[in-house]
């Protein structure tokens, strides 16, 4: 995997700037950019090794997929399921339910607390 510098030319012209702006609004030298053109792959060598091990281009193995939209599809994707198997639940709750059940046991309890004193300083 390396960097296509005709696709980077195009890329540039669509949006009308320059290597120079790009670079400076990237916050990456020219000195680096540069570096990075020259090498043949930009992937490590561990990566290309187990992509070639396992017959895959390396796409199969990276993700352009953020940790933290993983985790809130990952549990939506369960609150369906709940809700498949339990078609009389509310999905707030459940997603509310999960979301709590994400935290340490001692500050779901302190949560609680606060939430009762609070309720109990209104009444």
């Amino acid at each position: 995997m390396h960097i296509d510098t005709k696709k980077v030319k195009a890329l540039l012209k669509a949006r009308d700037l320059t290597l120079s702006e790009l670079l400076e609004r990237a916050g990456v030298s020219k000195t680096a950019y540069y570096h990075l053109v020259r090498k043949s792959n930009l992937l490590p060598r561990s990566i290309d090794r187990i992509t070639t091990i396992l017959g895959v281009g390396p796409r199969a193995l990276l993700s352009d997929e953020l940790p933290a939209v993983r985790k809130v599809r990952l549990r939506e994707e369960l609150v369906q399921q709940i809700q498949h198997d339990f078609p009389d639940v509310d999905a707030d709750n459940v997603r509310h339910t999960l979301i709590l059940l994400e935290r340490p046991p001692l500050e779901r309890l302190n949560g609680a607390l606060r939430r009762g004193l609070a309720t109990s300083v209104c009444s």
